[in-house]
């Protein structure tokens, strides 16, 4: 998907969550931490597209209802 950079990186992050979103100042960027023992890389990409199909959306058409957004089959 256009738009969409995924990359693997290590680090320590503390969250009692199996995903946690980050998102950056601004919304410049945002960034999925998950833990592989409980969601695999597949969902995680599939999570990360929708949410980035999402917020393009919202973003074109702010005062478009939710309930109009694409949904992902």
């Amino acid at each position: 998907m256009a738009g969409v950079d995924l990359r693997e990186t290590q680090g320590i992050v503390v969250s009692s969550s199996p995903l946690t979103v980050i998102v950056s100042k601004g919304w410049e960027w945002l960034q999925m931490l998950y833990d592989v023992t409980c969601i695999d890389h597949a969902s995680v990409l599939g999570l990360l597209q929708a949410l980035t199909t999402c917020l393009r959306e919202v973003a074109a058409a702010p005062h478009r209802p939710i309930s109009e957004l694409t949904r992902s089959a």
